[in-house]
């Protein structure tokens, strides 16, 4: 008891004691992990944008102070996306001490309901880089479901569907769509809107890879659409035709021959702006790509042709 109450005392006089660093198994020390060096302060340290409007960039103002011990050259300020911009790069050296300040402009895009972080680097002379970060949330004045369409997840010959929903339940009325013609507008305003796209027609416009509406809501007078269409690649099997084989010849012209027939069979049925055909002949491995609708059109044309032409074991990926 006494042995306890004495090492009690002591620790209390002179403190815990230093943990020695941990030693690896080969007896050395591991490496503390490197600090970025600072060079400048920022006011504020993270710029906060606040609220931001979807489609509308927003501009914030930040004070950045050299502490180093002498002058510094600001070679370039980027920001890590191209929706940031900057204005205010100083054009002479700052000196120690000394502060400048810059104007960083961020466009939120096209999405709603999401918080953005964006990093600004200043490249200084010397090689020396530091950065910081712009913050923003973009508000939701509609929401949009689905907020992007898959036309490769849509039956064939059907349309995409879409709701339009106010969140604040205020009613509002669609004006305009671009591109025209494949979505028909809905009259009057409500609080809800749903829309119909005629995938024929987004087919026809050469499939675009959005589509814009505007509405009369306030803080929501641009939407956007986007629309996914990942091409379906269907694979057969042709006869192979190695480079060793001495009847490569022979086999190229039977893949030739089941080509022409199978392009025969497809004839004049319509066909997406990606529709392709990429034969690898010393495999026999024939890769379409286009649509799921041009699949379909495909997969039946060669079921419909004779079994000695040699396309077989259609699969899809």
């Amino acid at each position: 008891m006494l042995l306890v109450a004495s090492f009690l005392a002591t620790f209390a006089l002179a403190g815990p004691p230093v943990a020695s660093p941990p030693v690896s198994a080969g007896g050395t020390p591991p490496t503390a992990p490197v600090q970025a060096a600072t060079f400048l302060r920022f006011s504020p340290e993270t710029l906060e944008l606040g609220e931001m409007i979807s489609g509308k960039p927003k501009t914030g103002t930040l004070t950045v102070t050299n502490i180093t011990g002498g002058p510094i050259t600001v070679e370039a300020i980027k920001g890590a996306c191209g929706c940031t911009t900057i204005a205010g790069t100083p054009k002479d050296s700052v000196a120690a001490g000394a502060s400048f300040s810059v104007e960083i402009t961020v466009d939120p895009g096209n999405k709603t309901g999401v918080d953005l972080a964006k990093a600004v680097h200043f490249q200084l002379d010397g090689k020396r880089t530091q950065s910081m970060t712009v913050t923003g949330h973009v508000k939701m004045v509609v929401r949009v479901s689905p907020d992007v369409v898959d036309a490769s997840a849509v039956p064939s010959g059907a349309n995409a569907t879409v709701t339009l929903e106010s969140v604040d339940q205020g009613e509002f009325s669609i004006t305009a769509v671009d591109p025209a013609g494949i979505i028909e507008l809905p009259k009057g305003k409500a609080s809800q809107q749903k829309l119909s796209i005629d995938l024929a027609r987004w087919e026809a416009a050469g499939r675009p890879s959005k589509i814009t509406l505007s509405t009369d809501k306030v803080d929501a007078e641009r939407l956007v659409i986007p629309i996914k269409s990942a091409p379906a690649v269907v694979l057969y099997r042709l006869p192979a035709a190695p480079a060793s084989s001495p009847e490569r010849v022979e086999r190229e012209a039977a893949q030739d021959a089941a080509i022409l027939a199978l392009d025969a069979r497809i004839g004049e049925s319509p066909r997406s702006n990606g529709f392709r055909m990429r034969l690898h002949r010393e495999t026999g491995m024939l890769f379409v790509h286009g649509t799921q609708g041009d699949a379909e059109v495909v997969n039946e044309a060669v079921k419909s042709l004779p079994a000695d032409t040699g396309i077989r074991e259609a699969t899809h990926e």
